[in-house]
């Protein structure tokens, strides 16, 4: 989640300590700085979250949230092993407490540690069966480790407990191709889609799809509508380049 805490070391490589400024904060109770950083983090001032969170951990102050959500902007900060130590003390002091196993896994994924990261995210699923993305992101990662039969299932239990949940409808998509099942492969694409129109990696993986199908106008279409969402994508640049190219060859 190991460095220490930044926390507890704001003068360490890589920790948050240049989004920190001094706060007249003293007068502040627990229960008011943890209401702060939340509201904070709600309204997507992460920076500003970060600071108020910093505070509580400085004060002495502990709690599975802070920990987490802390955890989490230190990765959107790219500030990695702040984020691991955040995540390592809550589940430390918090054992039972599931966000964090979760979004340890995804860092341990990331970081190419896929056996490390399935051991925490099942651990993550046996502590809370029905969060949705705990099931998807095991799933996720079962896609890498080619476990296809587990990943669906995974997969499927996220949509049960969320079928708005577009990521996984994406995923199951990506399961089914990889069984050679395009036609129903092509439906759970295009359910992501239906639910998020913005979806990039969803049109990237239909475009691919129809492309195995060999249905090129279909494949165009999509990959625009990916390079829409994400016009500096160079995957996604370099799949239209190929459509184009196998078009100019037929």
């Amino acid at each position: 989640m190991a460095e220490k805490l930044s926390a507890d070391n704001p003068k360490g490589k890589g920790t948050t300590k240049n989004i920190i400024e001094d706060t007249d904060n003293n007068q502040m109770s627990e229960e008011e700085i943890f209401k702060q950083a939340l509201n904070l983090h709600s309204q997507g001032k992460i920076i500003e979250a970060a600071k108020f969170y910093k505070i509580f951990l400085d004060k002495g102050f502990n709690n599975p949230i802070v920990l987490s959500n802390y955890g989490v902007i230190c990765k959107k900060l790219n500030q990695i092993q702040d984020a691991i130590a955040l995540y390592q003390k809550s589940i430390q002091l918090y054992p039972s407490h599931p966000s964090a196993y979760s979004n340890l896994g995804n860092i341990l994924k990331d970081q190419g540690k896929f056996n490390q990261a399935e051991v925490i995210m099942r651990k993550a699923v046996e502590l809370d069966p029905e969060c949705s993305n705990s099931n998807y992101n095991l799933g996720a990662l079962l896609i890498d480790l080619d476990n296809l039969d587990e990943a669906e299932l995974f997969t499927l239990k996220a949509i049960d407990i969320k079928p708005n949940n577009a990521e996984a409808y994406k995923n199951l998509g990506l399961i089914l191709k990889a069984r050679g099942n395009h036609k129903e492969s092509e439906k759970a694409l295009r359910k992501s889609i239906e639910i998020n129109p913005d979806s990039a990696y969803a049109h990237y993986e239909l475009s691919k799809l129809y492309v195995e199908k060999e249905n090129f106008k279909e494949a165009l279409n999509e990959i625009k509508k990916a390079i829409k969402s994400e016009p500096e994508n160079h995957i996604f640049l370099g799949e239209l380049k190929r459509i184009e190219l196998i078009q100019e060859m037929i």
